[in-house]
C-alpha cells in the first residue's frame, strides 16, 4: 500500500516519476498525481452537469473505500462511481496535503496584488486592469514549487470548466470559492 493522501506533493510526484520511469511509461509526462488526473478527466467527461459537484457530499463510506482502493493500487471503474464521491476524494487529497498548495506568504502577496491594483476593474470587465492583476498574480505564482504550480493549473482549468456549466450544476465561482477556501 502506497500512501497518496497526507503526503507532501513533492514526495508524491517524485515517487510517481520514479515509478513511471521504471515502467518505461515516460512517453506521456504526468505533471500531477496520476490518480487525481484520472479522476478530474472522468469528472470533466461525465459530471460537469452534476448539480452541486464538490458541494454535495459523497457517501463517507464510499469515499474512504475509494481512498483505500487508490492507495492499494486496485483498479477503479470510475463509470461505476458516484461523481460526488469522486469529487470528495479530490477535496480530501487537497485537504490532507501536509503543506498548503499556495503557502500563506504567497496568499498574502496575491491578495495584496489584487488590493493594490484596485480590482474593481476586474469585476466590472476592464480588460487592461484585468491583465494587470493577472500579471501580478502570475508573478506571485512563479515562486511556487513546480509541482504546486502544475497542480494549481490543473485544478484551475478543471474548475473553469465546472463554472462554465454553472447554469446546470449550480456551481458558480462563488460556490466553488466557498467549497475550496
Amino acid at each position: 500500500q502506497t500512501p497518496l493522501f497526507g503526503v507532501s506533493l513533492s514526495s508524491l510526484m517524485a515517487r510517481q516519476r520514479e515509478m513511471l520511469a521504471e515502467a518505461a511509461a515516460q512517453e506521456q509526462q504526468h505533471e500531477v498525481p496520476l490518480f487525481l488526473e484520472r479522476i478530474l478527466q472522468h469528472l470533466r467527461a461525465t459530471a460537469l452537469d452534476e448539480e452541486g459537484l464538490f458541494r454535495v457530499s459523497g457517501s463517507t463510506e464510499r469515499v474512504v473505500e475509494l481512498r483505500h482502493r487508490l492507495e492499494s493500487g486496485a483498479a477503479i471503474d470510475f463509470d461505476q462511481e458516484d461523481p460526488h464521491a469522486l469529487a470528495a476524494v479530490v477535496k480530501m487529497f487537497l485537504r490532507e496535503l501536509p503543506e498548503l498548495l499556495v503557502p500563506p506568504e504567497l496568499n498574502g502577496s496575491i491578495i495584496s496584488s489584487l488590493r493594490t491594483s484596485g480590482s474593481t476593474g476586474v469585476v466590472l470587465g476592464d480588460q487592461a486592469e484585468a491583465e494587470e492583476v493577472l500579471a501580478a498574480v502570475r508573478m506571485c505564482l512563479d515562486d511556487l514549487p513546480p509541482d504546486n504550480t502544475a497542480l494549481l493549473k490543473c485544478l484551475a482549468l478543471f474548475l473553469r470548466d465546472v463554472v462554465a456549466h454553472a447554469a446546470v450544476n449550480k456551481m458558480d465561482q462563488n460556490n466553488l470559492f466557498i467549497v475550496f477556501i
